[in-house]
């Protein structure tokens, strides 16, 4: 974990620019009554921007230190700076990180709020919290933990931090597509009246998903020739993976992986002619791009196949993962090849669905596209 002094410092270097304002001195006194009262809170900064997209101040459990946002030039500026140090300080006060689920994830959400305003009515700053303020927070933290969970569906993974990424990778979207609140909340649902709504959600980001990633040599972004044009089914197909997934995760550990070279490379081979099958592969790629592991990671994705054989020839797909400091060059420690080997009209909505997931991954990874031969002679290597 990184100290707020030290994200400061950094944010400072890199921007040539300083965050930092004067802390108002009602925020200041606010900090010395809570230490006082024994909430373990060390230090308080005040910053011209947020740390965080869409957040006005929070605890950083590395340091024990606050921040909010102020603007001095802006209404109400001091108020609402006073109202999110004392959420922060409610954080501070409770040292719960972890939630199991969800739900449990935004429950706290709304006791800290409530918690918030016991600390102000206690305090002789009740004025911040008026009846209809602190039920507006609470009523927005219900919606919000609902949007969570379909933000969690779309990420493929239930676990809250992960959905709360995704969230935020998906307000990103959201801004773009300049959606008011209710257009949002449909198209994370995947019920909107505008089925390009209920697809693009599908694109946002996942490299946003809180993992460390090192750009691959070769980074390029498209398919190319081999490009599949998307579908509604295909784009369902892809949400259903995704859900099944949520629900269901994974065990990395349980598949039949195959080693080769000496045992360096743990290989996985898949072919898809359903949509369980379907289902299966974006749970494997999930799990291992979603895996916590320590150090850095490094996915390239190849597409091997040429768009004038493609009707007798289906392209092959290979994922390539190396961690930590591992090269490029060197034997990757995981390696999984994809296959269609149905070319029914309908069967490509598969290959769609898959290219619209690598596609929302690419961010931080590459795609190699290169003909059948490349790939048939790469997989033989394997094999022989």
């Amino acid at each position: 974990m990184t100290s707020l002094a030290e994200q400061l410092h950094i944010i400072e270097i890199t921007s040539d620019q300083a965050l930092q304002v004067p802390v108002p001195d009602k925020c200041l006194d606010l900090l010395r009554q809570a230490q006082r009262a024994g909430i373990p809170a060390a230090g308080l900064y005040a910053l011209r921007a947020p740390l965080s997209p869409r957040k006005l101040g929070g605890f950083v459990r590395d340091g024990a230190d606050i921040w909010i946002v102020y603007d001095e030039s802006c209404e109400g500026a001091l108020p609402q700076a006073l109202r999110c140090e004392l959420y922060a300080l409610a954080q501070a006060e409770a040292r719960v990180w972890q939630f199991a689920t969800i739900d449990e994830d935004w429950a706290e959400v709304r006791r800290l709020w409530e918690r918030a305003a016991q600390l102000a009515r206690l305090w002789g700053l009740e004025y911040l919290f008026p009846a209809d303020y602190l039920r507006a927070r609470l009523e927005e933290a219900e919606v919000l933990c609902e949007q969570h969970w379909f933000a969690g569906y779309l990420a493929g993974c239930l676990v809250p931090f992960i959905a709360r990424a995704a969230y935020d990778a998906l307000c990103d979207i959201r801004q773009q597509e300049g959606w008011s609140l209710d257009e949002f909340g449909e198209a994370l649902a995947g019920v909107s009246s505008n089925e390009r709504a209920n697809g693009r959600v599908l694109d946002f980001d996942r490299c946003l998903l809180g993992r460390s990633w090192r750009l691959p040599y070769r980074p390029e972004k498209t398919f190319g020739e081999l490009a599949m044009r998307r579908s509604q089914r295909s784009d369902r197909l892809l949400r259903s993976a995704l859900s099944s997934c949520a629900e269901r995760p994974t065990a990395l550990s349980q598949l039949n992986w195959q080693r080769h070279r000496g045992g360096a490379t743990a290989l996985g081979f898949f072919q898809v002619e359903d949509e369980q099958d379907f289902a299966a592969v974006i749970g494997v790629l999930n799990a291992l791009l979603l895996e916590d592991l320590p150090g850095s990671k490094l996915a390239q994705w190849y597409c091997y196949g040429n768009e004038s054989s493609r009707s007798s020839v289906p392209p092959l797909y290979r994922l390539t993962l190396h961690y930590g400091e591992s090269h490029e060059s060197s034997a990757p420690a995981r390696e999984i090849w994809l296959l269609f080997p149905s070319r029914h009209v309908r069967h490509l909505d598969f290959e769609a669905a898959l290219q619209r997931y690598i596609a929302s991954w690419l961010a931080c990874q590459g795609i190699v596209v290169e003909g059948p031969r490349e790939g048939l002679a790469t997989l033989w290597g394997w094999l022989k």
